[in-house]
């Protein structure tokens, strides 16, 4: 019995350990359109706000664009000052190839440690020669969207297509189904291979 205990305990660790780690969809608003939609250039920002339930880690967000000329996007989190995007909370950068089609494009393997309330996410090209489009008829939108123009915000109709991935801070305390179900398993192996052995 000691021997099983000691051979238990590490799984139950590991499996603890998975399912507080796993991230999970916050915000999926669905894709948009794929004929239409909001310039994203040089000279045109965008941005869409989302409210979050509770405080999370944010490990990945992506935009429904397409592209005519690719290159490099500065996405941002921003607070919400007077109805617009504020200063950003955090900024990383990802790159959209020339001539793609409508697709999910962005950035994962974040760590944007987020309490709960409202956000931006601000797409804003880097490259003078962008030039792309996101679809601003997301079947759920997430919030306001907003489109940037000559240094300020100004408030749209419509969503982007929009999906936020996360972790929530009391997520170890509930483990999901699949790990229970996953350490289920390992044990009842467990104890099995044990008692041929005895």
């Amino acid at each position: 019995m000691r021997i099983l205990t000691r051979a238990v305990l590490p799984v139950i660790a590991s499996f603890a350990m998975l399912a507080s780690s796993q991230a999970a969809t916050i915000i999926d608003t669905g894709a948009g359109g794929t004929t239409s939609g909001y310039a994203l250039a040089s000279w045109q920002w965008l941005g869409n706000e989302f409210d979050l339930d509770k405080d999370y880690t944010i490990t990945g967000i992506n935009g429904w664009m397409s592209s005519w000329s690719g290159g490099a996007v500065q996405m941002n989190v921003t607070n919400i000052i007077a109805g617009k995007p504020g200063s950003a909370l955090y900024s990383t950068s990802f790159t959209i190839g020339a001539q793609q089609g409508s697709a999910w494009v962005g950035a994962s393997g974040l760590a944007w440690d987020l309490l709960a309330g409202t956000y931006a996410v601000t797409f804003t090209p880097t490259d003078s020669h962008f030039d792309a489009a996101m679809a601003f008829d997301a079947p759920s939108p997430s919030g306001q969207l907003h489109v940037g123009i000559g240094g300020d915000w100004y408030q749209v109709p419509g969503g982007l297509g929009l999906q936020v991935f996360g972790v929530a801070a009391d997520a170890g305390e509930v483990p999901e189904p699949a790990s229970l179900s996953l350490m289920a398993i390992a044990l009842a192996g467990i104890a099995a291979s044990r008692r041929k052995r005895a």
